[in-house]
């Protein structure tokens, strides 16, 4: 007689795979060793020389793969080694691309408590641009965070030089500065920017930040920088820095008591005039006097490709919220209704495939440039749930809501975890935002 088979203890089972995946880690470590007898080519790039396993670099980009197993091979061989010389890149850089080939985790040299150093960021994302790793390029972009976007940005025009930094990504990190301005001109990276991204975020119309806020950030990046360069104290050197800005900012905009103790001296004495006969006779300026407004549409809370063309209201973009075996994935759009008029339709197009969820909310509050939208109070005013009788296959749907005085609009998105009969996990794939029979757009300065 055979004996009954015993359930599997779930606990011992989970136990046994976390063990494996600590040996697996393991194993995949030692190929990092300096001395590794499994390492077939040495890599020099940025000044050291650094051995990899030449399989697991072709697997992962196909310009190594042409490089070293080709028919127009690179490098020479060296005691049954070859050598190769990357041109561009850094060592550091190097090694979370080589890490993320062998399976690990790609950037651990790049946290500095929870924040990515935005440098070595900007690094690896152009080395995995230039070589093909499209997994790791959007795993940099995915710790991009207000922290961190302004070094990223500065590191990266400096890298791209002439080429440009990449269009998407560029319009990536405009929504996200102007997603979240007070964080990002609060952050210590500001101190260290160029001249030339500090020009660029204060002519930015849609950096909503205080004016005043602003300028006193501005100064203290003026005094830095100045300091930097061994000219510690030197009051007319911090004023020449701020010259370059000066048009783009918005004086008549601040207090009169703040402009006289803050601005006055650190600008011309014809400046000063003209500001204040503004202020105490009406007078005409040469400065900006609008304020200055969030953007209509901001980035997602998750990076998503193409999403940023979702954000200009194209409506050919095609990317996917899309979830997996075992988590479900939701995404959050936040946005701005450009009016307040009663009546005006906020409506959602999406196209979607299994299990997908979405559910259209409005701030009941009034939320401001500065408030965080996370800690504001949100009512929902619309969804739209997949079932099992619309869940297999394609489906379009459209609903809507009347933004009555609401300006301030979210869009939760959630697909399942699991799969459908099919064998095909859940996915949202296209979504297009109207208001007011007007696409929402990123204002043109932050396109171009």
């Amino acid at each position: 007689q055979k004996s009954k088979q015993q359930p599997i203890n779930p606990r011992l089972m989970a136990a046994l795979g976390l063990a494996l995946r600590r040996k697996q880690h393991e194993w995949a470590e030692s190929l990092l060793a300096p001395d590794c007898a499994f390492c077939d080519v040495s890599v020099e790039v940025g000044g050291r020389r650094i051995a990899a396993v030449s399989a697991l670099l072709a697997a992962a980009s196909a310009p190594f793969a042409r490089m070293l197993f080709g028919s127009f091979r690179e490098g020479a061989e060296t005691a049954g080694k070859r050598e190769v010389r990357l041109c561009q890149g850094t060592a550091a850089a190097f090694e979370c691309l080589l890490r993320c080939c062998y399976g690990l985790d790609p950037l651990p040299l790049a946290r500095a408590d929870s924040v990515c150093d935005g440098a070595l960021l900007a690094e690896t994302f152009q080395l995995a641009d230039m070589y093909d790793v499209a997994p790791l390029a959007d795993e940099c972009l995915t710790h991009v965070v207000a922290d961190n976007v302004l070094a990223v940005y500065a590191r990266m025009l400096e890298l791209y030089g002439d080429a440009r930094v990449p269009a998407e990504v560029e319009q990536r990190i405009w929504a996200l500065i102007a997603s979240e301005p007070v964080a990002v001109i609060e952050s210590a990276a500001l101190l260290d920017c160029p001249v030339e991204i500090v020009r660029m975020l204060v002519g930015c119309p849609v950096l909503a930040v205080n004016e005043e806020q602003l300028w006193l950030r501005c100064v203290q990046w003026a005094r830095a920088r100045t300091q930097a360069c061994g000219c510690d104290g030197n009051a007319d050197e911090v004023n020449k820095r701020l010259s370059g800005l000066l048009p783009h900012f918005r004086f008549p905009l601040m207090g009169v008591e703040f402009f006289a103790d803050h601005v006055a001296p650190h600008i011309p004495p014809e400046k000063t005039v003209e500001v204040l006969t503004f202020h105490l006779l009406g007078r005409p300026t040469s400065f900006p006097r609008e304020w200055r407004d969030r953007p209509t549409v901001v980035a997602a809370s998750v990076d998503l490709p193409n999403a940023s063309k979702l954000a200009c209201g194209d409506q050919n973009a095609q990317w996917a919220v899309r979830g997996t075996d075992s988590a479900p994935q939701s995404v959050v759009f936040d946005f701005q209704v450009p009016t307040t008029l009663d009546g005006a339709a906020v409506e959602v197009v999406q196209k979607s495939w299994g299990l997908v969820h979405l559910e259209l909310q409005r701030c009941s509050g009034e939320l401001e440039a500065s408030c965080n939208a996370d800690a504001a109070e949100w009512e929902s005013v619309n969804k739209w749930d997949a079932d099992s009788s619309t869940a297999l296959g394609e489906h379009y749907t459209a609903f809507s809501a009347a933004a009555t005085k609401s300006r301030w609009w979210r869009l939760l998105v959630r697909s399942d975890a699991g799969q459908d009969s099919w064998g095909a996990p859940p996915s949202l794939t296209h979504m297009r935002f109207s208001v007011t029979d007007k696409e929402l757009s990123v204002p043109a300065c932050l396109a171009n």
